[in-house]
This record gives structure tokens, C-alpha cells and sequence, in this order.
């Protein structure tokens, strides 16, 4: 298995476990990881996934890649891509690999979007571990940042424990244009509250991107899929030596580990 923290320089790589299903001589690793699964083909594949850990993908050489979310190196995460390339399904490949091993008090989740619709069979079906999904140019977008911030701040005074919470903004095109207060809670929360359970984990088109560096540039930790314009790629992604307009788009990303890279996989979709 291999799990985040990404930008460890002495980050050190588990290798596949023996009850992994490894490949047939006759496919490549990358091959076998590009082949279409699911969610459940993902998990069935981890039977001892430990609690608070979500599963993203499969890397090329077939090995899950994890996300522990009792692990703050990471800091919070940055997914960008082109429009359509598979940015909210990542997020919700995070979401469900976690209810499906967590209980709503082990792990919830709070959803700003610029598609609030596209979250809907969520909060239909979901309502307990979805405290709040809505969209980000209403003032309960801003207010569910500055909620999160609230609950930082309180477990930072040792208050609130509770469930580690993903905060979930699906599109920073209207950040840009928020209150100057709520700007700088957003900051701060991408700052402070990995540290004590509560993630940020944002989703961004990379021509809206790479218009707000100052933005983008507070995230260390970036997963990076489909991008036409290999010029924007080496800048959001901060690698150089893959091109990104090759990637399937909506199921290849990458990650940099140190100074390497990652790359992986996502189910497909619909998630039930």
C-alpha cells in the first residue's frame, strides 16, 4: 500500500502486501491498474484498511494508494485538472471509500460546490454523514467555511474532538469574490486544520487555477489530472517530466512524492 504524506522527501513507500493480488506475467502493471474497477473491487482489494483512511486509486504498478486521515504532514489537499476530468469524482471516491469503513462519528463531511447538484444523491441518501452541501456563491457556502473554522479553533483548545471532517470546496471560482473575512478563515483553515482532524480538500479547473496563484500556492500537497496546456500543467502540478494532455481523462491523476511522482487511477463511477 502506499499512503500520503506526498511531500516527505524521506517519505517511505510500503511495499504491496503478500495477500495483494499482483498481475499476470503475461499483463503489465500499468496495464492492470489502467483496466476499469470499482469501489468495491478497490476496497475488496485492502481487507485490513484501517479506520480514518480513505482509498483514491490504484498507481500504475497496482498498489492502492491511501490517505490517512490521522496523518497532517500532507496538509490539505489541491486536485487540479481541465473541466471534466474527473475532479468531483475523485472527491467522492474519497467520501465513500470512507463510509463504507467509518461510521458518520468517525468521519462527516461538509460540501461546497459549484454544482451542489451533482451531490445530490449524497445528501439524499448520505444525510448522516453530509452535515452540509450547498453551493458556493450562497452566503451558506461562506458560512459553512467559517463554521469549520469555529470547530478548528475549538478542538485547538482541546473542545469538540468528535469525527474527522472533510471540508469539501468543489470549485474555487467564486473564492476570489468572498468577504475579506471569509478569505482569510479559508486561509487559516487550510493552514491549521489538518492538524486536528478537520481537511480541507479542494477541487480547481485549472484555467480558474492558474489565475489565482496565491491560492493555489498554499497548497503543498496537489493531485493532478488531465490538463490540455502543458505550460499550465508544469505549473499547478509542479511536475515537469509528465504530460498531462496524454492522461485518460477523468480517471488518471498524479501526485509528486518528494521529488518523483505518483500516478494512479480512479474508480468508476456511479457510486451507490
Amino acid at each position: 500500500m502506499i499512503e500520503l504524506p506526498i511531500t516527505d522527501h524521506k517519505l517511505k513507500i510500503t511495499p504491496p502486501q503478500k495477500h495483494f493480488v499482483l498481475p499476470s506475467p503475461s499483463i503489465s502493471p500499468t496495464a492492470a491498474a489502467a483496466a476499469q474497477f470499482t469501489l468495491d473491487d478497490l476496497l475488496a482489494s485492502i481487507p485490513a484498511l484501517p479506520m480514518q483512511t480513505a482509498a483514491l486509486g490504484r498507481t500504475t504498478d497496482d498498489s492502492p494508494l491511501l490517505f490517512d486521515l490521522n496523518d497532517p504532514h500532507p496538509g490539505a489537499l489541491l486536485i487540479v485538472a481541465d473541466r471534466f476530468s474527473g475532479k468531483t469524482q475523485l472527491l467522492k471516491t474519497i467520501a465513500h471509500s470512507l463510509m463504507r469503513r467509518n461510521r458518520p462519528y468517525e468521519v462527516s463531511f461538509q460540501v461546497v460546490s459549484t454544482h451542489p447538484e451533482q451531490w445530490k444523491n449524497e445528501g439524499a441518501l448520505h444525510a448522516d454523514y453530509f452535515s452540509t452541501i450547498t453551493a458556493n456563491y450562497q452566503r451558506a457556502g461562506a458560512d459553512a467555511i467559517l463554521s469549520a473554522c469555529d470547530l478548528v479553533e475549538s478542538r485547538q483548545h482541546g473542545r469538540n474532538r468528535g469525527s474527522a471532517l472533510l471540508f469539501f470546496l468543489d470549485g474555487i471560482d467564486t473564492l476570489p469574490y468572498m468577504d475579506f473575512d471569509v478569505r482569510l478563515n479559508f486561509e487559516w483553515l487550510i493552514q491549521e486544520g489538518p492538524a486536528v482532524q478537520v481537511w480541507p480538500v479542494v477541487s480547481a479547473d485549472s484555467e480558474i487555477a492558474i489565475q489565482n496563484p496565491r491560492w493555489v500556492n498554499l497548497f503543498r500537497t496537489r493531485l493532478a489530472g488531465f490538463m490540455h496546456d502543458k505550460r499550465t500543467a508544469k505549473d499547478l502540478a509542479l511536475i515537469n517530466q509528465l504530460d498531462f494532455s496524454a492522461f485518460e481523462r477523468g480517471r488518471k491523476f498524479a501526485v509528486r512524492i518528494g521529488r518523483s511522482w505518483l500516478q494512479f487511477y480512479t474508480p468508476e463511477s456511479p457510486f451507490e
